[in-house]
């Protein structure tokens, strides 16, 4: 890694409903992105700063494809957070690398959102 400070990086992202919507489907959020090369380590989903609104819905998240980051979970647990994502098994499960700039996949299914917004921080590594 010659020219690459080892350390942990926090990428923050934020999805809105009154920026991004919330019909049933993934939407990619990039106002900020990961580098190509990074060793994705796991995240954490912080209480929403407003409730996500959408009866029996759930939300999962990614950065390379939907959900490898998080599986689909129920609307009360992240309103419920924060919560760490499912991808923070370290030795357990092998990373997500990125091969290419990636934002965040939020992904919602079962019944659209109608309001709601919630920051998911991201911890990663450059890869070697």
């Amino acid at each position: 890694m010659d020219g690459v400070e080892a350390k942990i990086h926090v990428t923050d992202f934020t999805y809105d409903f009154s920026v991004h919507g919330g019909a049933i489907g993934a939407v990619t959020i990039q106002d900020k992105t990961i580098p190509a090369g990074a060793l994705i380590l796991g995240a954490l989903i912080e209480d929403p700063e407003t409730d996500l609104v959408g009866a029996n819905g759930t939300v999962s998240l990614g950065i390379v494809s939907a959900g490898d980051l998080h599986a689909a979970d129920a609307i009360a647990d992240i309103n419920g957070g924060p919560l760490w994502a499912d991808q923070l098994t370290i030795g357990e499960t092998a990373p997500v690398e990125t091969t290419s700039q990636e934002g965040l996949i939020v992904t919602i299914a079962v019944t659209a959102q109608t309001a709601g917004k919630f920051n998911t921080k991201v911890f990663w590594v450059h890869g070697g």
